[in-house]
């Protein structure tokens, strides 16, 4: 019988709680405008796959989705990744 923890959504949350606290405490002053991520970085996410949001953020599809459609405002700490991304894209 294995004794390795399984994989599953509680994993999941506490792994994102755990990177979020860690990026938090790396950048204290950082604040991001929602109206900067919709005019540099958003235009850039059209023509991605969700597949490729999904991958830099490490979130869901439906997520991924909300992002690249502009419903959503990611955490300020996955703006870098998908900056790169939509670089890439463009």
């Amino acid at each position: 019988m294995s004794t390795k923890p399984t994989a599953g959504p509680d994993t999941a949350i506490s792994l994102s709680k755990r990177a979020s606290k860690r990026w938090s405490e790396e950048h204290p002053a950082a604040r991001g405008d929602p109206q900067v991520f919709r005019e540099t970085i958003l235009p850039g996410l059209a023509t991605l796959k969700l597949a490729e949001i999904m991958a830099a953020c490490g979130v869901s599809k439906a997520t991924a989705s909300k992002v690249r459609s502009g419903k959503q405002i990611p955490a300020l700490r996955h703006w870098g990744p998908l900056q790169m991304l939509a670089e890439r894209s463009a």
